[in-house]
């Protein structure tokens, strides 16, 4: 039985999805979300690092306490992401699983920064990973307010605002991970740690999107309706691998993070203990090349992505292949040249240089995936991105560690701290067969063997919407 049909005008409530055309404002609004997950992200990344470094120094067994997230990506986030195509409650079907998610994560973030002992963090962290990815039906949803021909422009400003969040994070926040505050309140005096407020912050963000998505963001059902067929491990798997045109999006979203992955946990301790820098030097590095960004990378890939359609591919594979390219080269000046003696300038624009092709893969990711993607799949097919991604990223990650364990041991025997450099080596050469798997994705296109579901789609919504407006008359 299908979900009813919206009653009353879009223009009743504020904010719904499946309009052929939508305020901008809307846009830049749905982006909120984004960049608070996108904070939570950075509290589960760099932060998350020094927060494990407390307690352990072996980069393997980091890697595999921070994998913890990739592993529940396949298990919780794709069988969320699944089950919101299948069910339809008052509040719609991707919600129930976002304020769940939310609201257990903003409750665990508060938590990881006051234990002080390994045993009681692993359960916090286990369910810190369980309900961020409860709520990965949120790509879907957006994508569901934003048509298709509003999607680049869209990821440009998510991107523009995630990086803005990015900025500060690096430049004002994660070098006071160590600071110590005293706060006087009604004459007693607290000690807050700075690691304390970053992880805080967090949970206030959570907070104000919980309010803004469970208040404001109303959901209609899909063109065709929502599928309550039979779930089960069988129809889970077909569902998700039984097209071959989902096997080529999964390949699609699979090829960032074959490069990525591998840096993702260790890169904090490269930068810190390997090169010398700072917490608030590593945190500048981040946050540098970011106006530059914001305000001139971000914006002309975001054009290029809407008004040329057919250069969304190459700008994704050369996003991935030029800054890989970069990386690799500054590693062996690094190494070979400068003797891991370098200047926290050079390290700045070098990484700025290659965040800046970087930008043409992050803005048109989004964009060219849903570009071939039905609607009525977003969370069965986000369900298989989730899988697939989750389980190459979880065994990436956790080599990444075994990796830095085995070349230090061979190669670095007798210096004081692992050879965290050495990622760059297998991140290099995964770039290249990312960017190879893009050409053949390229190719199938071409031949028509990939269907553009998200421009034909975007045809019928036109039809709907003069219908709707038809009836209103």
């Amino acid at each position: 039985m299908n979900a009813p049909a919206a009653s009353g005008s879009p223009r009743q409530v504020r904010i719904v999805t499946y309009l052929p055309h939508v305020p901008w404002r809307w846009v830049v609004l749905m982006a909120g979300p984004w960049v608070a997950g996108m904070y939570i992200g950075a509290c589960n990344g760099p932060a998350m690092t020094f927060t494990l470094k407390r307690f352990v120094s072996d980069p393997f067994l980091i890697t595999v306490i921070s994998s913890i997230n990739i592993l529940f990506n396949f298990m919780v986030g794709a069988v969320a992401n699944y089950l919101s195509d299948r069910i339809w409650t008052p509040v719609g079907r991707r919600k129930p699983f976002l304020l769940a998610g939310w609201i257990g994560t903003g409750i665990m973030v508060l938590l990881i920064p006051v234990v002080t002992n390994l045993f009681v963090l692993l359960p916090i962290l286990v369910l810190f990973q369980f309900f961020i990815d409860l709520s990965s039906p949120y790509q879907p949803l957006t994508n569901e307010v934003t048509p298709q021909p509003q999607r680049g422009r869209a990821a440009t400003i998510s991107t523009m605002l995630h990086m803005s969040q990015a900025m500060i994070f690096g430049a004002a926040i994660i070098g006071r991970f160590d600071d110590v505050y005293r706060l006087s309140i009604f004459g007693r005096t607290y000690v807050v740690t700075g690691e304390l407020a970053i992880y805080w912050m967090g949970a206030l963000a959570l907070l104000g999107v919980i309010l803004f998505v469970g208040l404001i963001v109303k959901e209609r059902p899909p063109l065709k309706g929502v599928n309550h067929g039979k779930i089960s491990p069988v129809t889970f798997f077909r569902d998700i691998f039984g097209e071959r045109q989902w096997w080529m999006l999964y390949l699609l979203f699979l090829c960032p993070g074959l490069a990525g992955a591998w840096t993702a946990t260790l890169m904090p301790l490269f930068v810190t203990e390997q090169l010398g820098f700072t917490k608030q030097e590593l945190g500048l590095s981040m946050a540098i090349g970011m106006p530059v960004m914001i305000f001139i990378a971000i914006p002309i890939a975001g054009f290029l992505v809407d008004k040329f359609q057919h250069l969304r591919l190459r700008l994704f594979q050369l996003g991935i292949l030029i800054p890989a390219i970069i990386g690799f080269c500054l590693y062996l000046y690094i190494k070979y040249v400068a003797n891991y003696q370098i200047s926290i300038g050079l390290w700045m624009g070098v990484g700025m240089f290659g965040a800046l092709f970087g930008s043409w893969t992050t803005v048109s990711w989004g964009p060219l995936m849903f570009d071939y993607m039905p609607s009525s799949k977003f969370g069965t097919i986000s369900a298989g991105f989730g899988f697939v991604n989750g389980v190459a990223t979880f065994i990436l990650m956790n080599v990444s560690g075994l990796w830095v364990k085995f070349y230090s041991g061979i190669f670095a025997r007798g210096e004081r701290t692992f050879d965290y450099s050495s990622i760059y080596i297998p991140s290099f050469i995964s770039a290249l067969i990312a960017a190879a798997l893009l050409e053949f994705f390229r190719v199938q296109v071409s031949r028509g063997k990939v269907i553009p579901f998200g421009k034909l789609e975007h045809e019928a919504e036109k039809k709907r919407a003069e219908a709707e407006e038809a009836a209103r008359a």
